[in-house]
């Protein structure tokens, strides 16, 4: 991971004087002076950096003698990183996490599980206990999610003031979307640029359709429920949307690596996309023209709800970490403490803690009260919350990808693309 940590945010908000601290392990004395270490990392883009980073300072000046080592990257090669640093036995003992891989961390033995803090050292009083039930693996909590969110797309509000096209709703089905992209290409008459990014590889897109058809991607069982016959089909769907020219063209596609700034919404490439609802905040600071946000296509009539509430992220504590009664107030410190809340926003999604949130509505903009007014529009949309991931699972994401992409580039057909898609995940389990 090319890692970024204060002294990269010199050009930002906190100004030029936060010095990148040094990288013992939580409880590490340094050669010099009686200094508490500690290690934080997370993903994302800057502004969710500029936030995480200010909430940083100011929990070390609460904690005289605390030196914070923090860093972020963007989610493939922060994974990467955290992989390595685990297998080495040296986690970070503070680092965010995301639903689809908290059980593998958790089955690994990789995360401390937390019950012992909880009403203690990480004050849950004002989290409804549903809520710490999304961070449960196997019966134990493995983390706490720093807010929710759910499944939504953003697109591009002015190309479609500007075509006279009307934009996609609650009431928008997944062939209207494919219509409505291919109109939007032709309407805009933008040189390399569609109206929609290419679904096919989209494994949120992929998860919400599967739900509307009654079947989870992975499980209660640790099975992947997703059937060769079902991704072929999906492929083809997709296929001929791209045919139609309805959606970016693969080699434009096979850029994105699933980063906010390499989607193709954000790199003027598509006018619509399918994202995360927390993700407006961070996705309207890197694009010159208003977003607009609704729900998935939904699955027709008769269709199962698609869409769950989620954790958006999660902090975790590193099982092996050495100063984690530390490591849990820090969490704690982001989850209820008022400065902090009001630093954070919803960019990390809508807050759990019942105070949080009510402190945090106020000091919202227009775009960041949007986040929020989206997750209560879905309260009579979401179903439950799926099943926890098994072992290697977040692999899956990355084998969607390749699948896809084989398919787009002509290498397979359909079936050929399902199939090693199903054999590859399979083979992993």
């Amino acid at each position: 991971m090319a890692d970024l940590a204060r002294r990269d945010l010199g050009r930002l908000a906190l100004g030029g004087g936060l010095a990148l601290m040094g990288g013992t392990l939580a409880g590490g004395r340094s050669a010099r002076a009686a200094e508490t270490r500690m290690a934080v990392q997370w993903f994302g883009a800057s502004d969710r950096a500029r936030r995480t980073f200010a909430v940083i300072e100011i929990f070390e000046k609460r904690h005289p003698g605390l030196k914070i080592n923090g860093q972020y990257g963007n989610s493939t090669d922060y994974f990467q990183k955290i992989n390595t640093q685990i297998a080495g036995r040296n986690g970070p003992d503070v680092f965010q996490l995301e639903p689809n891989s908290l059980s593998d961390y958790a089955r690994r033995g990789a995360l401390l599980p937390l019950e012992p803090m909880l009403g203690k050292t990480i004050d849950v009083s004002g989290i409804d206990p549903s809520m710490l039930d999304l961070c449960r693996v196997d019966g134990k909590v493995y983390g706490m999610g720093l807010g929710l969110n759910s499944f939504a797309m953003l697109y591009d509000s002015e190309v479609f003031a500007r075509t006279g096209l009307t934009p996609p709703d609650e009431k928008t089905s997944w062939d209207d979307y494919v219509r409505l992209s291919v109109e939007l290409t032709k309407a805009a008459k933008q040189e390399n640029w569609w109206g929609s990014a290419d679904i096919s590889r989209n494994q949120q897109a992929l998860t919400v359709w599967l739900r509307q058809h009654g079947i989870d991607l992975f499980t209660a069982e640790g099975k992947l429920g997703l059937t060769p016959e079902l991704a072929a089909e999906w492929f083809a769907f997709w296929d001929r949307q791209r045919k139609a020219g309805g959606c970016i063209t693969p080699d434009i596609a096979s850029q994105d690596v699933n980063s906010i700034q390499s989607m193709p919404l954000v790199t003027k490439n598509a006018g619509m996309a399918l994202m995360f609802s927390n993700q407006l905040v961070a996705t309207q600071e890197v694009v010159p023209f208003r977003l607009g946000m609704t729900t998935f296509p939904h699955g027709g009539p008769g269709a199962k709800p698609g869409h769950f509430y989620r954790p958006a992220l999660i902090w975790c504590l590193y099982g092996r970490g050495r100063n984690m009664q530390l490591a849990a107030e820090f969490v704690n410190f982001f989850l209820n403490d008022p400065e902090a809340v009001k630093i954070l926003g919803v960019e990390r999604g809508v807050p759990m803690a019942k105070a949080s949130r009510e402190l945090v509505l106020p000091t919202l903009n227009e775009m960041e009260r949007r986040t929020v007014e989206y997750v209560n529009l879905l309260a009579d949309k979401v179903g439950p919350y799926p099943p926890a991931m098994p072992v290697n699972a977040q692999q899956f994401g990355q084998f969607l990808r390749n699948a896809a992409d084989e398919f787009a580039f002509g290498r397979m057909d359909a079936k050929q693309a399902a199939a090693k898609l199903v054999s590859d995940t399979n083979a992993i389990l």
